[in-house]
């Protein structure tokens, strides 16, 4: 198999080598996969290089849950059959988790498979690609993860996606994109991170989430991300789906990191036109900005109107207007 994919290594699209790749795993997939033979619909995405998985998607499915499969497979199971000697996933490069529990969708038993060993080879983690057909998003907690840490000092690009989430402390010095998505991100959570030296990340996009979910709430917590001395190579930020659109304006204007930044997104999150006002009274900071994203924000055209030239380009769309007096960030679940 590794002779197999280095000649389509050298040749990806070579007929003879692709056909030889399918025949080979066929006939030999209980060798080579042992368990996993059997899981096809739980690995999906695979990419196979050089005689092993460099990426894959990992996942639950409701015909395993209803037992229209079987037998049910724990996802922790499958990580320690793809990652672990013997498995043909130990030189992952990506992963994907999806849903992992369709009654209770919690990623501590997962990360801790991940986490038994060091992972070095791993440059992409995304946990939680799931959508609302699967589990609403604030049904979901990414917990006890901050063992894993230690074993990806390689991690280049990293995605956090569930209701809560609890990175505790983290060094991860390759990282160069880091996304979070959640509905209440808590302070604490949101600390580790500003508390963190991040010397080669570009993109950092935080979602925070609604207060009575236990999202942050608090301006202050950004305080330390605005200073720039610990992301000395940061170029897009994003303060996204907050409840401190306008305080947050306040901040940004005068954050020592924003003239190193060419794109801003405060979308999702509750600026009203005092926000706007702030940032048009500093629009000569702004206007090197390549982008400055407000959209589904709290903006009248008038607010709009006083943005549209603040920086290249300025999206506004889908403001929306106060309900019950109260004005909200837009995604909890």
């Amino acid at each position: 198999l590794v002779t197999i994919g280095a000649a389509l290594a050298k040749a990806p699209a070579h007929a003879a080598m692709r056909r030889a790749h399918r025949e080979h795993l066929t006939t030999h997939a209980s060798r080579i996969l042992g368990p996993l033979a059997s899981c096809e619909d739980v690995v999906t995405e695979v990419d196979w290089h050089m005689g092993f998985i460099r990426a894959c998607r990992v996942a639950s499915t409701s015909a395993r849950f209803n037992r229209e499969l079987l037998p049910d497979v724990a996802i922790a199971d499958v990580m320690g059959w793809l990652l672990d000697e013997p498995g043909p996933a130990r030189f992952l490069q990506r992963l994907t988790l999806g849903i992992v529990k369709l009654d209770g969708n919690c990623y501590r038993e997962v990360t801790d498979v991940i986490a038994r060993k060091p992972r070095p080879s791993l440059r992409t983690l995304f946990v939680g690609d799931f959508g609302s057909v699967d589990t609403e998003l604030n049904w979901s907690a990414i917990d006890g993860i901050s063992a894993l840490w230690p074993m990806v000092p390689n991690l280049r690009e990293l995605t956090l996606r569930s209701g809560t989430i609890e990175i505790g402390p983290i060094d991860l010095p390759q990282l160069e994109r880091l996304t979070t998505v959640s509905g209440g991100f808590a302070a604490a959570e949101v600390a580790h991170l500003a508390a963190a030296s991040w010397p080669s990340l570009t993109d950092l996009s935080l979602q925070f989430g609604r207060g009575h979910e236990g999202a942050a709430t608090d301006v202050a917590v950004v305080d330390p991300i605005l200073a720039g001395t610990r992301v000395p190579r940061l170029r897009a930020l994003g303060l996204t789906n907050q409840e401190f659109g306008d305080a947050v304006c306040e901040r940004v204007v005068l954050a020592k990191v924003l003239p190193q930044l060419g794109s801003l997104d405060l979308s999702m999150s509750t600026l009203t036109d005092d926000g706007a006002r702030i940032l048009h009274a500093h629009a000569a900071k702004l206007r090197h900005l390549e982008s400055l994203d407000v959209s589904e924000n709290y903006l009248t055209a008038d607010g709009c109107a006083l943005l549209a030239s603040v920086a290249r380009t300025v999206i506004t769309s889908h403001q929306r207007t106060v309900r019950h007096g109260d004005r909200q960030a837009l995604a909890y679940e």
